[in-house]
């Protein structure tokens, strides 16, 4: 049975709806492939066994999202022998999501022995990794329930969490499997096919080092160095970089200096390198992203500057929003910005798109910064800036009320 969500004066959607049923072997015991033309629908399969489990929307047949009741139990089985990939996906996407909402209802709880074994058995499945990379097992910062979609520490904790769980429990297993992609990611030959590989084989091994990383000990330290020095392409050394500056060693300013003086040489690696700094998420990432602002090397006057420090710092929004040091900074970014490029600072203006449904503890402290902004910019000479100010103030009603209950009401609208 199939029923759609229309949004009110909306119109129901039209698409091709595939499915198959699949036995515990992962074999299709039958495929369908119905044309979909009305809100409910009802589609009856006859003469069959019962399936093991039903694999939906098959190769993304339709541009849109399938919520079904499904149990872990069967979507263990479909991450494991589902031959559609986009459906093997979507099971670990959904398993890692309620283990994310598991662990954030009990901040005591360890991670389940479940979800590491099977992360364990995806990330050893060589001919799995071989044919679509370390992409496969991405855990985002993110979760389906629309009413945390803006905890953005709370999201980012639960993920270092999940990893960290990962990375102790299997911490030999892990170095073993890295020390192995070392060697894997070496080409062979200079064909498209092998550098096609070779690029699937640095994202499992890369995806592999990020889980050590959360160790944070003096060993994994050494081997996101030695990663550093010895990378053979820019993806190898960028992670490592980054693996570094949010680690607690002890060197990491030292080598975030000697990196900024190799990256300058060129518009690319700088620009790269200014994302990474603008995204690290240490306990000193506000003081690293002004570091490099004073240095003589940011230009703020340069689009591709502004786009990646200014523009990764705002996006990193449970420093830049979710902390006094990291609001603080966005305000005078965007204060120096706004005569500068108003382009630039409209699109970072962006992360305050979202005010009114993060915790009222954010509501005043990001309303003020907007507002504090409304009185200090001149509507003549950066309109496009004051207008989008006031367009984000309008549409976050209910941070604006908490405001002006708080400092009376708000001057420019």
């Amino acid at each position: 049975d199939i029923h759609q969500d229309v949004p009110e004066g909306g119109k129901h959607w039209e698409f091709p709806f595939v499915a198959a049923l699949v036995d515990e072997g992962g074999n299709d015991i039958v495929q369908i492939n119905e044309w979909i033309d009305s809100v409910d629908a009802s589609i009856l399969i006859e003469n069959v066994e019962a399936p093991a489990f039903v694999s939906v929307n098959r190769d993304y047949s339709f541009y849109g999202k399938v919520v079904r009741e499904v149990s872990d139990e069967e979507l263990l089985l479909q991450v494991r022998k589902d031959s559609d990939m986009i459906n093997r996906f979507i099971a670990y996407y959904t398993l890692v999501d309620r283990e994310k909402m598991r662990l954030i209802d009990d901040p005591q709880a360890q991670v389940s022995e479940m979800l590491i074994e099977l992360f364990n058995d995806l990330i050893n499945d060589d001919l799995l990794m071989e044919e679509v990379g370390g992409q496969f097992l991405a855990i985002f910062e993110s979760v389906e329930d629309e009413r945390l979609a803006h905890s953005y520490q709370l999201l980012y904790d639960v993920k270092k969490r999940i990893l960290e769980g990962i990375a102790r429990n299997n911490t030999v297993s892990m170095l073993n499997l890295y020390h192995k992609y070392l060697k894997v990611a070496i080409p062979q030959d200079d064909t498209l096919e092998e550098h096609a590989r070779v690029i699937k084989a640095r994202q499992v091994k890369n995806a592999v080092l990020r889980i050590i990383a959360t160790l944070d000990t003096p060993f994994v330290h050494q081997l996101c160095k030695k990663q550093f020095f010895e990378a053979s392409c820019a993806s190898d050394r960028l992670v490592a970089f980054d693996c570094y500056i949010n680690s607690s060693a002890e060197d990491k300013m030292e080598l975030l200096w000697d990196f900024m003086e190799d990256s300058r040489k060129n518009l690319v690696a700088w620009e790269a390198f200014l994302s990474i700094v603008a995204g690290n998420s240490s306990s000193d990432a506000v003081s690293i992203v002004k570091e490099i602002e004073s240095s003589d090397s940011f230009r703020i006057e340069q689009a591709n500057d502004q786009r990646a420090l200014y523009g990764g710092f705002g996006r990193n929004r449970k420093i830049s929003l979710q902390t006094v040091e990291g609001r603080e900074f966005l305000h005078s970014i965007l204060l120096k910005l706004s005569s500068v490029n108003e382009y630039s600072t409209t699109n970072l203006l962006n992360v305050f798109a979202n005010i009114d449904l993060m915790e009222e503890e954010y509501h005043i402290p990001l309303v003020s910064i907007l507002a504090d902004m409304l009185d200090t910019l001149d509507p003549e000479k950066v309109p496009s800036v004051y207008n989008r100010i006031r367009k984000l103030l309008q549409g976050a009603p209910i941070a604006v009320a908490s405001y002006e209950a708080d400092a009376g009401k708000l001057k420019g609208m």
